[in-house]
């Protein structure tokens, strides 16, 4: 039971975390930069693989600190944070492991990233045209404030459906006020 409620929270979990990312990354090269820091830390061993143990290691470290605001309380978000680190490192494992040897590269976590990324931006452009509007970014914004309630969302800084001109200003990197798959996987 715990592992089928931890494989339906886990992409939800990563949805939010990936959408606040793209969001709020400062452009694509820094996004890459972060995501090799991000895999050198975990690395704790330096071989370029992260494995089970690792990973075990990094998730226990971030249930010590994670400190969610009351406001939280009950929502998915906060519920993504009572997995034992051994269950968190093991849905890490599964969501980036490519080629199923149970360790990840770099190369695996980007490509899971990327392919998550466009994923999320297939279900956001609704008429399927090839690019997001900012009309179809707040409805999927709306769509997932649903999981997290608008008191979280103010307590950890996590910008609702208003900010949506925002982020496609941010986006549109050729200034037509529609985001197209890759200026969203760069971002």
């Amino acid at each position: 039971m715990l592992r089928k409620a931890f494989l339906v929270l886990v992409p939800l979990a990563v949805a939010v975390s990936l959408v606040t990312a793209v969001l709020y990354s400062i452009n694509g090269a820094q996004a890459r930069t972060d995501f090799e820091g991000n895999f050198r830390a975990k690395d704790a061993n330096g071989d370029g693989f992260v494995d089970r143990d690792e990973l075990i290691a990094v998730m226990q470290k971030r249930l010590e600190q994670v400190d969610l605001p009351p406001a939280c309380e009950g929502t998915e978000l906060a519920r993504r944070w009572t997995f034992p680190p051994e269950t968190l490192a093991d849905g890490e494992i599964e969501f980036a492991d490519g080629n199923g040897d149970g360790r990840l590269t770099l190369r695996e976590v980007v490509a899971a990233f990327e392919r998550q990324r466009a994923d999320q931006f297939v279900q956001v452009d609704a008429d399927s045209n090839g690019y997001m509007t900012r009309g179809e970014l707040e409805r999927a914004m709306r769509a997932d404030e649903v999981n997290v309630s608008e008191n979280c969302r103010k307590a950890i800084g996590m910008h609702g459906a208003y900010k949506a001109a925002e982020h496609i200003a941010f986006m549109d990197r050729d200034g037509d006020r529609q985001v197209s798959l890759r200026e969203f996987v760069d971002h």
